[in-house]
C-alpha cells in the first residue's frame, strides 16, 4: 500500500465499518451472494489491516 498517513486511515475506518455493516444486512436477504461475500470479506481485510497500521485494538 502507498504512503498514507495515519489521520487518514482513521478517517477511512468509519467507512469501512459502514460497508462492513451494510454488506452483512445484504447478505442476510441473499446469503448466496458471492460477490458481495468477497467485498465483504476484502473489506474486513482492509479494517483489520487499517486498524492495526494506526496501533488500534479491536
Amino acid at each position: 500500500m502507498g504512503l498514507i498517513m495515519p489521520d487518514e486511515l482513521k478517517k477511512m475506518i468509519p467507512v469501512l465499518e459502514e460497508n462492513i455493516s451494510l454488506a452483512k444486512s445484504v447478505l442476510e436477504k441473499d446469503p448466496n451472494n458471492k460477490e458481495l461475500q468477497s467485498l465483504l470479506k476484502s473489506q474486513k481485510e482492509m479494517l483489520k489491516e487499517y486498524k492495526e497500521r494506526i496501533g488500534v485494538e479491536e
